[in-house]
């Protein structure tokens, strides 16, 4: 499938690479380190961090699905912080995804990706609901998604015992989650 669905993105501190323009090697690198981090990767589900060909095989399954994974990275030091992008957009709905790295946690990129992306689809893309799909033990993303609006709509039995909780967003409700994004940030302006 063609990837090239979403623009290129910028927000106040952070640059999103998409893989054609020049930084596929970066991003596979980075999504090595990345998926390969214990702690990063335990709130996916994941007892430890992939090893290079199981992250390998991750970003090159999303692709296969049409997907995209956007390298992000901050405007001042250019250093990696985290992939996010979603995973498919058909008729009218998409599913996005991030992943940061530990030391940038809490310091307000999640909510800086979620208003990047979220606006581009919403605005640019012409999509009509955002879903996000998380684990159960995933209690940090779960807080997130329910403190920016978002609305649980699924639970997802899995074989071994867990269930993944899929949040939605529709763009009616974007304006609000906007506004909350655009507060959090707020807090985290230099």
């Amino acid at each position: 499938p063609d990837n090239i669905w979403m623009t290129s993105l910028s927000s106040q501190r952070l640059n999103f690479f998409l893989p054609q323009q020049g930084w596929r090697d970066a991003l596979l690198e980075f999504s090595v380190t990345l998926y390969g981090d214990d702690e990063a990767m335990k709130y996916l589900g994941f007892i430890h961090g992939l090893s290079k060909a199981q992250a390998l095989e991750r970003l090159e399954r999303r692709e296969s699905r049409g997907g995209n994974s956007l390298l992000v990275q901050t405007k001042e030091s250019s250093q990696d912080v985290g992939v996010c992008g979603f995973n498919w957009i058909i008729d009218g709905e998409a599913e996005f995804g991030l992943v940061i790295l530990p030391k940038f946690w809490r310091q307000g990129y999640a909510a800086e990706m979620h208003l990047a992306c979220f606006e581009n689809a919403f605005l640019e893309l012409g999509v009509t609901h955002i879903i996000m799909e998380t684990g159960s033990t995933n209690i940090p993303m779960r807080g997130f998604c329910e403190k920016i609006g978002m609305v649980l709509e699924k639970t997802v039995p899995e074989a071994d015992g867990a269930c993944n909780i899929i949040y939605g967003l529709t763009r009616e409700s974007w304006p609000e989650t906007k506004r909350i994004l655009e507060n959090i940030l707020l807090k985290h302006a230099n």
